[in-house]
């Protein structure tokens, strides 16, 4: 009974992440007698490891999260840029060309020469001041570490895996595997790309891919 107790613990653990802890029937058929005999149960705690069950639940958390900040940082970052250029006397003019000069360079990959022509801008230093496109990334950048410190703070106190409040050193080390962490999966690439120059350029990074998206769906 304390294996078979075991046993419905266990698969509640596994319910949660939509699959069974075992599929074999615990009921089988002696084919000479003909009688149904019970199997030896599986060990429940044999395989299990809660610390790291604990770690690749954070790990997919955070792979979520950064996903859903991604979206909102773009979103966010868009925002920030143009507040800024609402509040330029010298380039409030520009702001109704901020987001098609973007979709023109992140979407179509055209060069800055080809968006100033395309939006009868003057020249490339315009479009370039204009859209400022390592200033958005920085900006998204700054929004998506941000908002994923908070939320795996929250998901480490869930947890029960860190005080309240954080020690400044845990702060500070969690702060900085992040930004390694974002750069990696997003933003090296991103930057790479934009510091190649107009010429043959791709834009073709998962960041750039999620800002096309966004500019998509909202123009």
């Amino acid at each position: 009974m304390e294996r078979v107790a075991k046993v419905v613990r266990q698969d509640k653990i596994w319910e949660q992440r939509g699959y069974p802890y075992y599929t074999k029937s615990l009921v089988e058929t002696d084919e000479k007698m003909g009688e149904d005999i019970v199997t030896n149960l599986p060990d429940p705690e044999a395989n299990f490891d809660p610390e790291k069950e604990e770690q690749n639940e954070l790990l997919e958390f955070c792979r979520r999260q950064l996903i859903e900040g991604l979206e909102w940082g773009i979103e966010q970052g868009i925002r920030d840029r143009m507040a800024e250029l609402k509040k330029s006397k010298k380039y409030v003019a520009f702001v109704l060309k901020f987001i098609p000069g973007l979709k023109l360079s992140y979407c179509q990959s055209m060069s800055q020469r080809q968006i100033a022509e395309a939006l009868g801008m003057t020249n490339q230093a315009q479009v370039s001041r204009v859209l400022n496109p390592k200033e958005l990334l920085t900006q998204v950048r700054f929004r998506l570490v941000d908002r994923l410190l908070n939320r795996i703070l929250a998901k480490a106190r869930e947890l029960g895996l860190t005080k309240i409040p954080p020690e400044p050193d845990y702060l500070r080390n969690l702060m900085y595997q992040l930004e390694v962490f974002v750069d990696q999966e997003l933003f090296n690439e991103a930057i790479a790309q934009l510091s190649a120059g107009t010429k043959n350029r791709s834009m073709n990074s998962r960041y750039a891919e999620y800002l096309c998206r966004y500019l998509n769906r909202i123009n």
